[in-house]
């Protein structure tokens, strides 16, 4: 008797499943290596060398983030100064009980494809890095914001789901 495979089991979990694997021994293999060169000073004796490698001794790090959410809203185009597509999403995440909410960056086909073919409510999967930015606001103070700028996105549901009426 032969085991039936399960019907949550679907192409793209397969290759979500295969990409993931594929990332962590991509991560696994990165070696960092990072040359230290002394420079002579001829005004103080502290080692630039010492201060270097005590800076080197962190480790290696990774900036990757990987979600599968609807979309808030419709991603709006933008265009900038030189003439490059830019748009900014925002992707919903269920963790538990609450929503957690993401400000995802899209640029050139990606935004063309987002503006185009993504409506509120898609099921989207969005693989990318975190990049923090700060800007002045016009009450004078200063802002923050972590964005993932995004370097894949795939539609997951045909449509947005429907909604029943009221």
């Amino acid at each position: 008797m032969s085991a039936a495979r399960p019907k949550s089991e679907t192409p793209f979990r397969r290759d979500l499943f295969r990409a993931a694997v594929g990332l962590l021994s991509t991560v696994a293999s990165i070696q960092h290596t990072t040359e230290v060169h002394t420079m002579r000073s001829n005004t103080t004796t502290t080692t630039t060398a010492t201060k270097a490698a005590s800076r080197q001794s962190r480790g290696d790090s990774v900036n990757a983030v990987t979600l599968i959410g609807r979309l808030v809203a419709a991603p709006a185009p933008r265009e900038t100064a030189s003439g490059k597509h830019v748009t900014t999403a925002r992707v919903a995440v269920q963790a538990g009980s609450h929503p957690d909410f993401f400000d995802i960056v899209l640029w050139g086909q990606m935004a063309d494809f987002a503006t185009r073919y993504l409506t509120k409510g898609r099921l989207v999967y969005v693989a990318g890095r975190l990049s923090s930015r700060q800007w002045q606001a016009t009450d004078g103070s200063t802002r923050r914001t972590v964005e993932i700028v995004a370097n894949r996105l795939q539609a997951l549901s045909k449509s947005a789901p429907a909604v029943p009426a009221a």
